[in-house]
């Protein structure tokens, strides 16, 4: 092949790019990545099959119109061919991505925007057991959970003080089964619920008299002269009562405080299936960006405490974004634990305009090891953040992909393969 001087000095214009020999760790397995030429042989590259490599989280970068759609359609196919699982989460505009995939798979669907689909904001993953420590055990993670979630309605997290009071509120409703957050509000809004729930911990054999827990809620109650308890010290909880105030005022995220939990629903055990879930919120009544961002978080800190339950590691299960930049407290979680999901069989696939996007967790998802595609139209920006990735291409030659290519560097272990490919053709 001419050297670049040669092609622009005669006018070359039939070799567009560089052709590099593709891995053999990418010639064999079930989704693709595109078709590549080499010395006039076309070969079609994979992701590995390799739980320990497919488990890498992916970036798929273009501008409208470049295939993200189309790609991700055709990954979401061929990972349920292969027998992985998939979490699809749709909240961009009227979930046509996430319908279009459903013509091709059978799947769970969970619409939101119709009623009798919403789950109730609670966590089906963690078991009930009899056993006083675990009881304890499991309401200390879900009290985690519950504090992330409310955290979640305002920029400002709750100051120290007032999430002791969240705490415990959290911790005597989940040693119990069918707990809820709504119970959790009922405990620090509501005296007579908050004193019921004291008394039934005391004789639960998992707190005692003097406990923290016990302490702290009985300090929320409001007492007159004669010791008689009268109401709620609300100026104690005002900043949790304000994040509550959040929760009632939408419909869709009350009526999931108040639904019954469906032990059915359980992620895990759907990950360990390799089920297929879509989950849509449809921007069309998610009109709100708050309120679309602290339902996505809860089904991302649900899918993460998920992982952490399931059984069967060896099953891949990936969980795909559409512009993650949308949901942002939910992009801080991902930035939390991005680093984790590998070792569980879990993968982070997402699909963005442009690097600057991912803001904070750019630095997170570079350093799990991320595979990228970067689509024909993609912005010089995108090509600059990673030219060091990029050798032995060029910028120019990033920026010169011809229509429905992408420029790939895919994380094979160890090192990164580097190649350019035609996507695969959509599926229809």
């Amino acid at each position: 092949m001419p050297t670049k001087m040669y092609q622009e000095l005669y006018k070359i214009n039939n070799i567009t790019n560089k052709e590099v020999e593709i891995d053999d760790k990418l010639l064999t397995g079930t989704i693709k990545i595109g078709d590549a030429t080499h010395k006039g042989t076309t070969q079609t590259a994979y992701w590995p099959d390799k739980k320990d490599i497919l488990a890498l989280p992916k970036i798929v970068i273009g501008p409208m119109g470049a295939g993200k759609d189309e790609y991700t359609k055709n990954f979401c196919v061929g990972a349920h061919k292969k027998g992985d699982g998939l979490i699809i989460l749709d909240y961009i505009k009227n979930c046509e991505m996430s319908n279009d995939i459903a013509k091709h798979i059978n799947c769970i669907k969970m619409d939101l925007s119709k009623r009798e689909n919403l789950p109730a904001l609670a966590y089906p993953e963690v078991p009930y057991s009899d056993d006083p420590w675990t009881r304890l055990e499991n309401a200390n993670i879900l009290s985690r959970q519950v504090e992330y979630l409310i955290n979640s309605l305002v920029e400002e997290p709750i100051k120290p003080r007032m999430g002791r009071y969240l705490d415990a509120a959290s911790k005597v409703v989940f040693i119990h089964k069918d707990g809820t957050i709504q119970d959790v509000i009922n405990v620090l809004t509501n005296w007579q619920v908050r004193n019921e729930y004291i008394r039934k911990a005391k004789y639960s054999k998992v707190f005692n008299d003097d406990d923290t827990e016990i302490v702290d809620l009985d300090s929320l109650h409001e007492r007159d002269d004669k010791g008689k308890i009268i109401g709620t010290r609300e100026h104690k909880i005002e900043g949790i009562i304000d994040r509550i105030s959040l929760l009632n005022k939408d419909i869709y995220l009350r009526s999931m405080c108040k639904a019954k939990i469906d032990y059915s629903q359980n992620f895990a055990n759907w990950m360990d299936q390799g089920k297929v879930i879509m989950i849509q919120i449809p921007e069309s009544k998610f009109t709100n960006k708050q309120v679309k961002d602290t339902i996505v978080t809860y089904f991302m800190s649900r899918i993460w405490l998920a992982t952490l339950q399931r059984k069967k590691h060896s099953k891949v299960c990936h969980v795909i974004t559409n512009e993650v930049h949308q949901v942002p407290t939910a992009a801080r979680l991902i930035s939390d634990i991005i680093t984790e999901p590998r070792k569980f069989g879990v993968d982070f696939y997402f699909t963005i305009h442009y690097l600057k996007q991912f803001k904070s967790l750019q630095t997170a998802i570079t350093s799990a090891g991320a595979s990228y595609m970067l689509l024909a139209g993609t912005e010089k920006d995108n090509l600059v953040a990673l030219e060091d990735e990029l050798k032995p291409f060029t910028i120019e030659e990033g920026l010169n992909l011809k229509p429905f290519h992408s420029l790939n560097i895919v994380n094979i272990g160890n090192q990164y393969s580097k190649f350019i490919s035609k996507m695969p053709k959509p599926i229809k």
